[in-house]
């Protein structure tokens, strides 16, 4: 008995160490792709960002999502959304939304930074805070408009 647990085992990581990595899980692919549309011009010109902005950074626009302000307009859960109803995405229920760095047992989250040299927002995500993220997707962050008076 013992000795097919063992040649199990082997077999197991023989297959992990050879084969592709496993695909992240859909709700963090979802949530990543949340932030895709963060950062898109429709997003961006559409929330009060554009109203507000002073330097238009990724960074800056991370600070206004992660603000009251920027909090009140960030996604609902997909939870909150009546079935069949359309509109901007929705963020995964049981996934996290932080900035800069993962929260340490948060579970499953999409932790944003910017590249500002690059005009780049960074979403990375996380099945385990303390382990390496899964997933990582760069977004060119639109640039923002001030609304027309």
């Amino acid at each position: 008995m013992h000795r097919r647990r063992v040649i199990a085992l082997i077999a197991v990581l023989l297959a992990a160490a050879c084969g592709k990595p496993p695909s992240p899980p859909a709700d963090l692919e979802q949530a990543v792709a949340v932030v895709g549309y963060l950062a898109s011009s429709r997003y961006i010109n559409r929330s009060m960002y554009s109203a507000t902005f002073e330097t238009g950074t990724p960074s800056e626009f991370i600070s206004f999502l992660f603000s009251s302000l920027g909090a009140a307009e960030r996604p609902e859960p997909s939870s909150a959304r009546q079935p069949g109803a359309s509109g901007p995405p929705t963020w995964p229920d049981d996934v996290g939304f932080h900035a800069l760095t993962p929260r340490p047992g948060g579970g499953k989250q999409v932790v944003v930074t910017a590249d500002d040299a690059r005009g780049k927002i960074i979403a990375e995500g996380y099945v385990d805070p303390t382990a390496k993220p899964v997933l990582r997707r760069e977004f060119d962050m639109a640039k923002p408009k001030k609304p027309q008076r």
